[in-house]
Protein backbone atom coordinates (compact mmCIF):
# COMPACT_ATOMS: atom_id res chain seq x y z
CA UNK A 1 0.00 0.00 0.00
CA UNK A 2 1.17 3.34 -1.02
CA UNK A 3 -0.51 6.98 0.23
CA UNK A 4 2.24 8.86 -1.93
CA UNK A 5 1.52 7.69 -5.65
CA UNK A 6 -2.48 6.89 -5.09
CA UNK A 7 -1.61 2.73 -5.65
CA UNK A 8 -3.36 0.50 -3.13
CA UNK A 9 -2.45 -3.31 -3.30
CA UNK A 10 -6.17 -5.43 -4.04
CA UNK A 11 -7.53 -6.71 -0.76
CA UNK A 12 -7.32 -11.01 -0.35
CA UNK A 13 -10.54 -11.10 1.44
CA UNK A 14 -14.14 -11.44 -1.10
CA UNK A 15 -16.31 -8.30 -1.33
CA UNK A 16 -18.51 -8.36 2.13
CA UNK A 17 -21.90 -9.28 1.35
CA UNK A 18 -23.21 -6.36 3.35
CA UNK A 19 -22.40 -3.85 -0.21
CA UNK A 20 -20.76 -4.40 -3.37
CA UNK A 21 -20.36 -2.84 -6.51
CA UNK A 22 -24.20 -3.58 -7.26
CA UNK A 23 -25.13 -0.49 -6.15
CA UNK A 24 -22.59 1.39 -7.72
CA UNK A 25 -23.85 -0.21 -10.90
CA UNK A 26 -27.58 1.00 -9.88
CA UNK A 27 -26.12 4.27 -9.36
CA UNK A 28 -27.91 4.42 -5.95
CA UNK A 29 -25.28 5.82 -3.48
CA UNK A 30 -25.74 5.72 0.66
CA UNK A 31 -27.61 9.07 1.10
CA UNK A 32 -25.36 10.08 4.49
CA UNK A 33 -22.40 7.99 5.19
CA UNK A 34 -21.80 8.29 9.16
CA UNK A 35 -19.15 7.14 10.31
CA UNK A 36 -19.26 6.99 14.38
CA UNK A 37 -15.89 6.62 16.60
CA UNK A 38 -13.73 7.89 13.47
CA UNK A 39 -10.60 7.90 14.96
CA UNK A 40 -10.07 4.41 14.32
CA UNK A 41 -10.13 5.36 11.05
CA UNK A 42 -8.07 8.58 10.70
CA UNK A 43 -4.84 7.29 9.05
CA UNK A 44 -5.09 7.35 4.87
CA UNK A 45 -3.08 4.36 4.58
CA UNK A 46 -4.84 1.94 6.75
CA UNK A 47 -7.37 -0.81 5.33
CA UNK A 48 -10.95 0.20 6.95
CA UNK A 49 -9.69 3.52 5.90
CA UNK A 50 -9.67 2.91 2.17
CA UNK A 51 -12.39 0.18 2.56
CA UNK A 52 -15.36 2.73 3.60
CA UNK A 53 -13.61 5.36 0.78
CA UNK A 54 -14.93 2.88 -1.72
CA UNK A 55 -17.95 3.06 -0.72
CA UNK A 56 -20.54 4.83 -2.54
CA UNK A 57 -22.31 8.14 -0.85
CA UNK A 58 -23.36 11.29 -1.26
CA UNK A 59 -21.92 12.71 2.28
CA UNK A 60 -20.47 11.34 5.12
CA UNK A 61 -21.13 12.61 8.63
CA UNK A 62 -17.92 11.85 10.95
CA UNK A 63 -18.13 11.53 14.52
CA UNK A 64 -15.81 11.21 17.45
CA UNK A 65 -15.03 12.58 20.75
CA UNK A 66 -10.87 12.29 20.12
CA UNK A 67 -10.86 13.57 16.90
CA UNK A 68 -6.98 14.64 17.09
CA UNK A 69 -6.48 12.81 20.18
CA UNK A 70 -2.28 11.83 19.46
CA UNK A 71 -1.96 13.98 16.73
CA UNK A 72 -3.18 17.46 14.68
CA UNK A 73 -2.50 15.80 11.41
CA UNK A 74 -5.14 12.88 12.05
CA UNK A 75 -7.60 15.78 10.71
CA UNK A 76 -5.88 14.79 7.12
CA UNK A 77 -7.52 11.50 7.48
CA UNK A 78 -11.11 12.74 7.74
CA UNK A 79 -10.69 15.38 5.34
CA UNK A 80 -10.18 12.73 2.92
CA UNK A 81 -13.81 11.45 3.44
CA UNK A 82 -15.19 14.99 2.25
CA UNK A 83 -15.57 15.22 -1.22
CA UNK A 84 -13.64 18.00 -3.09
CA UNK A 85 -11.73 18.69 -1.04
CA UNK A 86 -7.53 19.98 -2.49
CA UNK A 87 -5.61 17.12 -0.23
CA UNK A 88 -5.34 14.55 -2.25
CA UNK A 89 -2.29 13.08 -0.02
CA UNK A 90 -1.44 13.20 3.48
CA UNK A 91 1.27 15.05 2.02
CA UNK A 92 -0.39 17.68 0.31
CA UNK A 93 -2.16 18.49 3.81
CA UNK A 94 0.83 19.11 5.67
CA UNK A 95 2.30 21.23 2.84
CA UNK A 96 -0.38 23.05 3.68
CA UNK A 97 -0.57 23.16 7.66
CA UNK A 98 2.61 22.08 8.78
CA UNK A 99 5.34 24.20 9.41
CA UNK A 100 8.76 23.35 7.88
CA UNK A 101 11.84 23.29 9.45
CA UNK A 102 15.52 24.45 8.14
CA UNK A 103 16.12 20.86 7.23
CA UNK A 104 13.00 20.23 5.35
CA UNK A 105 11.57 18.62 8.13
CA UNK A 106 7.45 18.87 8.81
CA UNK A 107 6.81 19.97 12.07
CA UNK A 108 3.82 21.14 14.33
CA UNK A 109 1.58 24.79 12.71
CA UNK A 110 3.17 27.69 13.66
CA UNK A 111 0.76 30.64 14.96
CA UNK A 112 -0.27 31.25 11.52
CA UNK A 113 -0.64 28.02 10.24
CA UNK A 114 -2.63 26.87 13.00
CA UNK A 115 -4.80 29.72 12.12
CA UNK A 116 -4.96 28.51 8.77
CA UNK A 117 -5.91 25.17 9.49
CA UNK A 118 -8.86 26.40 12.04
CA UNK A 119 -10.46 28.28 9.87
CA UNK A 120 -10.49 25.49 7.16
CA UNK A 121 -11.99 23.05 9.65
CA UNK A 122 -14.37 25.55 11.07
CA UNK A 123 -16.07 25.04 7.68
CA UNK A 124 -16.73 21.81 8.46
CA UNK A 125 -17.10 20.99 11.65
CA UNK A 126 -19.64 20.97 14.97
CA UNK A 127 -18.23 20.96 17.96
CA UNK A 128 -20.25 20.32 20.59
CA UNK A 129 -18.44 20.56 24.19
CA UNK A 130 -19.58 18.32 27.03
CA UNK A 131 -20.44 21.35 29.54
CA UNK A 132 -23.34 22.54 27.06
CA UNK A 133 -24.41 18.78 26.78
CA UNK A 134 -27.06 19.25 30.13
CA UNK A 135 -27.34 15.19 30.18
CA UNK A 136 -29.33 14.80 33.38
CA UNK A 137 -27.25 13.20 36.31
CA UNK A 138 -26.67 9.13 36.39
CA UNK A 139 -29.03 8.18 39.27
CA UNK A 140 -27.12 4.94 41.04
CA UNK A 141 -29.07 2.50 43.94
CA UNK A 142 -27.96 -0.16 46.12
CA UNK A 143 -29.43 -3.17 47.46
CA UNK A 144 -27.86 -4.87 50.71
CA UNK A 145 -29.20 -8.42 51.42
CA UNK A 146 -27.68 -11.64 53.44
CA UNK A 147 -26.53 -14.64 51.15
CA UNK A 148 -27.94 -17.90 52.28
CA UNK A 149 -25.34 -20.00 54.53
CA UNK A 150 -24.52 -22.21 51.45
CA UNK A 151 -23.92 -19.89 48.40
CA UNK A 152 -22.18 -17.25 51.09
CA UNK A 153 -19.27 -20.44 51.77
CA UNK A 154 -19.29 -20.65 47.68
CA UNK A 155 -18.56 -17.02 47.11
CA UNK A 156 -16.03 -16.80 49.69
CA UNK A 157 -14.09 -20.06 48.45
CA UNK A 158 -14.31 -18.26 44.91
CA UNK A 159 -13.35 -14.94 46.10
CA UNK A 160 -10.06 -17.11 48.07
CA UNK A 161 -9.94 -18.59 44.72
CA UNK A 162 -9.22 -15.17 43.23
CA UNK A 163 -7.11 -13.31 45.46
CA UNK A 164 -4.62 -16.60 45.94
CA UNK A 165 -4.35 -16.73 42.14
CA UNK A 166 -3.72 -13.11 41.84
CA UNK A 167 -0.95 -12.84 44.68
CA UNK A 168 0.42 -15.86 42.51
CA UNK A 169 0.43 -14.22 39.35
CA UNK A 170 1.20 -11.09 41.02
CA UNK A 171 4.66 -12.93 41.97
CA UNK A 172 5.64 -15.01 38.59
CA UNK A 173 6.70 -12.42 35.97
CA UNK A 174 7.29 -14.99 33.56
CA UNK A 175 3.74 -15.88 33.90
CA UNK A 176 1.57 -16.24 30.52
CA UNK A 177 -1.07 -13.07 30.54
CA UNK A 178 -3.60 -15.05 29.45
CA UNK A 179 -3.50 -16.46 32.72
CA UNK A 180 -4.95 -12.88 33.83
CA UNK A 181 -8.73 -13.64 32.41
CA UNK A 182 -9.11 -16.96 34.20
CA UNK A 183 -7.69 -15.55 37.53
CA UNK A 184 -10.64 -12.89 36.85
CA UNK A 185 -13.11 -15.47 36.13
CA UNK A 186 -13.03 -16.55 39.68
CA UNK A 187 -14.34 -12.78 40.88
CA UNK A 188 -17.05 -12.76 38.36
CA UNK A 189 -18.34 -16.38 39.12
CA UNK A 190 -18.46 -15.30 43.07
CA UNK A 191 -20.30 -12.15 41.28
CA UNK A 192 -22.87 -13.52 39.29
CA UNK A 193 -23.45 -16.58 42.52
CA UNK A 194 -24.01 -13.72 44.78
CA UNK A 195 -26.67 -12.39 42.81
CA UNK A 196 -28.51 -15.21 42.21
CA UNK A 197 -27.76 -19.02 41.91
CA UNK A 198 -29.63 -18.95 38.48
CA UNK A 199 -26.98 -16.36 36.99
CA UNK A 200 -24.27 -19.06 37.99
CA UNK A 201 -23.22 -21.74 35.43
CA UNK A 202 -23.47 -25.27 37.40
CA UNK A 203 -22.30 -27.05 34.55
CA UNK A 204 -18.65 -25.42 35.15
CA UNK A 205 -16.80 -28.62 35.86
CA UNK A 206 -14.40 -27.39 38.24
CA UNK A 207 -17.49 -25.83 40.74
CA UNK A 208 -18.84 -29.94 40.76
CA UNK A 209 -17.51 -30.25 44.02
CA UNK A 210 -19.35 -27.55 46.08
CA UNK A 211 -22.78 -29.02 45.13
CA UNK A 212 -23.24 -30.16 48.78
CA UNK A 213 -22.92 -26.54 49.93
CA UNK A 214 -25.35 -24.71 47.86
CA UNK A 215 -27.76 -27.97 48.45
CA UNK A 216 -30.28 -29.23 46.24
CA UNK A 217 -32.61 -26.21 45.45
CA UNK A 218 -29.38 -24.04 44.24
CA UNK A 219 -28.21 -27.05 42.00
CA UNK A 220 -31.97 -27.15 40.51
CA UNK A 221 -31.38 -23.78 39.10
CA UNK A 222 -28.29 -24.06 36.62
CA UNK A 223 -29.10 -27.33 34.94
CA UNK A 224 -29.73 -25.89 31.50
CA UNK A 225 -28.81 -28.35 28.60
CA UNK A 226 -26.21 -26.91 26.22
CA UNK A 227 -26.69 -28.83 23.83
CA UNK A 228 -29.65 -27.41 23.20
CA UNK A 229 -29.78 -24.51 20.52
CA UNK A 230 -30.73 -20.82 20.70
CA UNK A 231 -34.35 -21.15 21.07
CA UNK A 232 -34.62 -24.15 23.10
CA UNK A 233 -32.37 -22.60 25.79
CA UNK A 234 -34.00 -19.84 26.11
CA UNK A 235 -37.39 -21.89 26.65
CA UNK A 236 -35.92 -23.81 29.33
CA UNK A 237 -33.99 -20.52 31.27
CA UNK A 238 -37.80 -18.93 31.04
CA UNK A 239 -39.39 -22.25 32.76
CA UNK A 240 -37.03 -22.24 35.37
CA UNK A 241 -37.93 -18.58 36.09
CA UNK A 242 -41.70 -19.50 36.21
CA UNK A 243 -40.84 -22.46 37.94
CA UNK A 244 -38.72 -20.85 41.27
CA UNK A 245 -41.54 -19.71 43.73
CA UNK A 246 -38.64 -18.14 45.95
CA UNK A 247 -36.71 -16.66 42.74
CA UNK A 248 -37.48 -12.99 45.17
CA UNK A 249 -37.92 -13.34 49.04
Amino acid sequence: MNDNTGTISKLSCPIATMHSNFWSLLNVPIKRLVLDECQVVNKRNGIRHWALKQLLYDAVIILSGTPAYNRWHNFSGFVDFLQGHPFKTHASFLRAFAYMDYDGNYDNPDIEKMRLLQRFLQAITIARPADILKLKGCTRSRCNFKLRDGIAKRVAALCDEYKMHKAIRESDKSADDSIGAKILSFAVKAQLLSIHPMLYDRLDSEDTEYDDELGDEAMAYGFIDKRANNGEARRLWLQQVRNSEDLCE
